[in-house]
This record gives structure tokens, sequence and C-alpha cells, in this order.
């Protein structure tokens, strides 16, 4: 792995590097690397520009895929709920996350 404190900190900058990740369910599998996300759903494979794709620049939202192994669904955004739009708790889980971290 690679320790994030000093990117977090701004203690040093950010290390491009390409993100590999996998769900049992429907055997996803995706990768990122730079501005390109490659997505695997059982037998369909995407290829997507996140930074150009117009249908995702929206910010602040959870991306669905729309259960995209199936013809013709599309990714929407989801609304978040009201716990994850809720100040409170987000200034509570970056307390906790700074004393985790020792920011």
């Amino acid at each position: 792995g690679i320790d994030l404190l000093p990117v977090l900190t701004g203690q040093s900058p950010a290390v491009p590097r390409t993100l590999f990740w996998r769900y049992k369910t429907n055997a996803q599998r995706a990768m990122r690397d730079g501005d390109l996300k490659y997505l695997k759903i059982r037998e369909s494979t995407f290829l997507f520009d996140v930074v150009a794709d117009p249908r995702f620049t929206r910010s602040g939202v959870h991306w669905s895929w729309g259960n995209r192994q199936q013809p013709g669904r599309e990714a929407f955004a989801q609304p978040l709920s009201a716990k994850a739009n809720d100040a409170a708790r987000g200034a509570r889980l970056w307390e906790l996350t700074a004393t985790l971290t020792g920011l």
C-alpha cells in the first residue's frame, strides 16, 4: 500500500496509481487508471473517460450502474440519504478520521 498521510497533509504531491477492485455480485471487476475506468459486469465490458464523459459531471452523488449487465440499462445518480447529507455527522467523521490518522 501507499501511505496517504503525507498527501492528505499537503507534505507531498499525489502519486498517480492504477486502482483495481471487484465485487462478487454479478462477477464485477473494475480498474481506474487516470481518467479512464474499465468496468466488467458478467460478460459486458465498458470503458469510461470519467472526466470528459458529460454523464458523470455531477459531484456529491452516488453513481449506480443500474444493473448494466442487462441490455439498455444506463448509469444514473442516486440521491444521497439524509445521513449522507448530515453536516454534523460529516464533521464527526472528519474528527474521527483526523484522530486516527494523526492529522
